[in-house]
């Protein structure tokens, strides 16, 4: 519980570290109300007992904590999120990407009602708010996979919404669904199941995200042969490590497929 509280207020607060007085002194108020802790010691002894024997946190200088991974802070925050009825304030900052996982996690925390009412109070508020619309539909999408047990209804209403946004279609749509981030890496299908344009449309949205994920998408496509994916693939290489691309990528496409695809290449050879 201690430790929840803190992943929790770290994540409220932004801060991936906390000095060691701050928490000490949370500590200290939130043993207020755990008198059976309390009896085993005070704020420090606890704070000491949660560094060394929990696994969880560590001192990455002195006089300041933090968690050894991500994933552990996210977990924890959510849970205390979820304890604390604050839907409202995952709801509120689920457009800010540092707090994907934890709205994701949340959702595998929630009850089966309240999971319903937290996936359809984000489908609400893209609604109301278009800056944020595709990564909220979005986010509610890859919360699928954190609800085992869900109203059949909402999981429909969810994957049809995420439906009139993945895959893109054309190079616009590519565009803005970059926007939204590494989120939507995992929700791109492909190449099976789609036809040119599409597919081109996909490895253009991977490559404007660019970075390690989004490397090992974009060669699931790297022996797709029609031209205008094969296109798309050649003029990706600049997102990423020349080297890394090259060998994952462009040592599958074949020189014929690149010159079909790159309008004045013959011309100019």
């Amino acid at each position: 519980m201690l430790l929840q509280r803190l992943a929790y207020w770290m994540i409220r607060n932004g801060q991936a570290e906390a000095a060691r007085d701050e928490a000490v002194a949370m500590l200290d108020a939130w043993l207020a109300a755990m008198p059976q802790v309390r009896e085993q010691g005070d704020a420090d002894q606890a704070f000491s007992h949660l560094l060394i024997r929990s696994g969880l946190l560590r001192e990455p200088a002195p006089g300041y904590v933090d968690f050894v991974h991500r994933t552990f802070q996210d977990y924890l925050g959510a849970k205390a999120a979820v304890e604390a009825r604050d839907f409202g304030v995952l709801v509120r900052n689920a457009h800010d990407d540092q707090w994907d996982d934890v709205v994701r996690m949340a959702v595998g925390h929630t009850r089966i009602e309240e999971r319903a009412r937290l996936l359809r109070q984000l489908l609400r508020r893209a609604d109301k708010t278009p800056r944020y619309r595709q990564r909220l539909v979005l986010l509610a999408v890859a919360s699928l996979e954190h609800a085992p047990e869900l109203d059949p209804a909402v999981r429909q209403e969810v994957q049809d919404r995420a439906a009139e946004l993945v895959p893109p279609r054309s190079a616009a749509e590519a565009e803005q669904l970059a926007k939204v981030g590494e989120l939507v890496l995992e929700l791109l299908p492909g190449p099976e199941g789609l036809d040119s344009r599409t597919a081109s449309a996909v490895v253009k949205t991977v490559a404007l995200i660019t970075g390690d994920a989004a490397l090992g998408v974009i060669a699931r496509f790297r022996t797709d042969t029609r031209p205008e994916v094969s296109g798309e693939l050649g003029a990706a290489w600049a997102s990423f490590d020349a080297g890394e691309y090259a060998d994952q990528v462009l040592s599958a496409i074949t020189p014929e497929a690149y010159v079909q695809s790159t309008p004045g290449w013959t011309t100019c050879a």
